[in-house]
């Protein structure tokens, strides 16, 4: 194809756009390079069910096919896509391979687990969010890259000012499917409480247990990724929590709520595993603790008792983080990676 010709990507995904996973790993970063690439998402909501298009992968010059679209459903489909002589990406961001039985998902993810396994050897390349991810997935195919999550650096508005500054607001961000990761910080979150009283408050957004929704305000779900980061930045809080249980699926999950919280100047305590630990400079861009109650504790002690500190962890985090994983900066390796299966 020409060099100035704008590379055809239709993309195979039962994501809707705004989802998280689509906008954060496609949809964004395509759009940003909307110059170089035009995309079809070929999967459309019709009441709750989805229509599949096998149209758009005529038109493409390369293929999209993104995290737990292959199913027994869609294998005559991806069989066509394979034969078609076009380059193939597999996009996936978690480890689906190995979802453990407490996840609320776990018997959906079940179904697809078996064509995940037989599309990856497959495809020309496999992109993935962590090297922690990379490392479980070479096995099956020696072409995967990690492609690591960016933030959109002209999505991020200011963070509102604290109307009480005798106050500190702690805040959990996430979807449903998060429980178990919380229910191991219950009692730290409630032992903040007794010491700390009315000079704390706590926001669970997307996700809080019955326990948790009695110790403070619970914001429902956002499906949209967008929407979810415009309101990221007029609602105010000072710690942002990100608890993971230990387990094979979380060790290979993204960073993305230190960049999160990171891109509004707020300072995050992380479960020191592998998402967070080649992330987070410990005291220094947030914290990094481990899975007792008592360390959770301890350090939202430290945080509430040093707002100075607090707030220099976050101005370095949102400095780090833009300066590692900001949009601007990334997004060129979607372009090179496009280019060079096209090349082959």
């Amino acid at each position: 194809m020409n060099a100035n010709q704008c590379i055809k990507i239709a993309v195979y995904s039962l994501d809707l756009p705004h989802y998280a996973c689509a906008d954060l790993r496609i949809v964004t970063p395509f759009r940003k390079l909307r110059e170089h690439l035009d995309f079809r998402w070929a999967v459309q909501d019709c009441n709750g069910q989805s229509r599949i298009d096998a149209e758009p992968a005529e038109w493409a010059d390369l293929i999209v096919v993104q995290r737990y679209f292959p199913l027994k459903e869609t294998s005559p489909l991806l069989e066509i896509i394979l034969a078609s002589g076009k380059p193939v990406v597999f996009e996936i961001d978690d480890l689906l391979l190995d979802v453990p039985p407490t996840h609320p998902l776990f018997h959906n993810f079940q179904k697809t687990a078996p064509f995940i396994r037989q599309l990856i050897p497959k495809v020309d390349v496999v992109t993935v969010s962590t090297d922690a991810l990379r490392d479980r997935l070479l096995e099956f195919n020696p072409n995967t890259l990690t492609l690591p999550n960016f933030i959109d650096e002209a999505a991020v508005t200011p963070a509102i000012p604290l109307a009480d500054p005798m106050k500190t607001v702690i805040a959990y961000m996430g979807s449903p499917t998060h429980d178990q990761d919380l229910k191991f910080i219950e009692d730290a979150l409630f032992r903040v409480k007794e010491k700390f009283g009315e000079a704390t408050e706590f926001i669970f957004w997307g996700c809080a247990g019955t326990r948790l929704a009695k110790l403070g305000r619970v914001i429902p779900f956002d499906d949209s990724y967008a929407s979810f980061l415009k309101s990221l930045g007029k609602i105010h809080f000072d710690i942002g929590l990100a608890p993971l249980a230990d387990n094979a699926f979380n060790r290979c999950k993204s960073n993305i709520k230190w960049l999160e919280y990171s891109a509004h100047a707020r300072t995050g305590i992380f479960s020191d595993l592998e998402p967070y630990r080649e992330s987070v400079e410990h005291g220094k861009t947030g914290m990094l603790v481990g899975d007792d109650p008592k360390e959770w504790f301890e350090a939202l002690e430290y945080l509430i008792s040093n707002p100075d500190q607090r707030k220099a962890m976050g101005r370095a985090a949102r400095k780090d983080a833009f300066a590692r994983f900001g949009l601007s900066k990334g997004v060129h390796r979607y372009l090179e990676l496009y280019k060079g299966l096209l090349k082959r």
